[in-house]
């Protein structure tokens, strides 16, 4: 992310994501799907706006500085993220471990 706009389009786009992917598991639920691989649904969802968000802030670093941030970093879900059974508007509890 270059800039603010570049900043803008990203968290346009997860939103987005966010917005679609709750609205097709919300069918899916209703179609009868069952809660739990809802949940588990909701949790690739999340991962992938995370992953997403995270890709964009190290692009804001420049190659070298993320290439080291990436190899030194992780990203730990925690609670119900972190068990795969998050439900569609909980929150999303994240551990990032960084090793200086």
């Amino acid at each position: 992310m270059a800039d603010g706009q570049d900043r803008e389009r990203v968290l346009d786009e997860c939103r987005a994501l966010l917005e679609t992917g709750r609205a097709k598991l919300k069918e899916r639920h209703l179609s009868g799907s069952p809660g739990i691989q809802v949940c588990g649904a909701v949790s690739d969802l999340f991962d992938t706006v995370i992953l997403r968000l995270t890709e964009a802030a190290l692009a804001d670093l420049g190659e070298d500085g993320a290439e080291g941030l990436a190899r030194d970093m992780a990203l730990v879900p925690q609670g119900g993220f972190g068990r795969r059974d998050v439900a569609p508007f909980s929150d999303v509890d994240l551990l990032i471990l960084y090793d200086p």
